[in-house]
């Protein structure tokens, strides 16, 4: 009696699979074309579910438009840190800009709606802000007595720079939030 090798007794099983599986496609589909009704809820659910990611898309795109993003990404550091001041003080704060040099770490400063002191350093970067930003904000804080610090930029922020906002209790507006509060 011949024995017959590992490699075809491998492929002969999975001809043996794939005929199966082709067995139970077809069963199935057989079974669908008759009821193809079962189908329905599954196409409304599918559809339902593309509409709404459509619409979420969209209603992003218009946020995007409304912030002014692109504008800002041309503006030099001052101006968006003037862009800043007036978005903040049309929502109920009241900050102001610290000179140009010497702000110890803070571009704005003043209250947020609830009345706590609150320093702002604003970023208007291409690349990701690191955690030099965080420090300056901090030094800010103490230098102004604020309770509250935030730092803004149109780009992103570092892993470290996230880890250390998170540990001194510092607010990171990324790219994200930036046009979320904007719009």
């Amino acid at each position: 009696m011949a024995r017959r090798s590992i490699r075809s007794q491998g492929r002969e099983a999975g001809i043996l699979i794939f005929l199966v599986a082709l067995g139970i496609s077809y069963a199935i589909l057989r079974w669908l074309t008759v009821h193809w009704w079962v189908l329905l809820p599954l196409a409304a659910i599918v559809g339902y579910g593309v509409y709404r990611r459509w619409k979420r898309r969209q209603a992003w795109w218009d946020a995007f438009r409304r912030s002014g993003i692109t504008a800002i990404d041309g503006m030099s550091g001052r101006m968006f840190e003037e862009r800043l001041r007036l978005h903040f003080n049309d929502q109920g704060w009241h900050l102001q800009l610290t000179p140009t040099s010497g702000d110890f770490g803070a571009d704005l400063v003043g209250t947020d709606p609830t009345g706590q002191r609150v320093v702002v350093q604003a970023k208007r970067y291409q690349g990701s802000v690191g955690v030099h930003a965080i420090q300056e904000v901090l030094g800010g804080k103490a230098h102004y007595g604020a309770t509250r610090a935030l730092v803004i930029t149109n780009s992103g922020f570092t892993a470290n720079a996230r880890t250390l906002a998170a540990q001194a209790g510092v607010e990171l507006w990324d790219r994200t939030r930036l046009i979320q509060e904007l719009s």
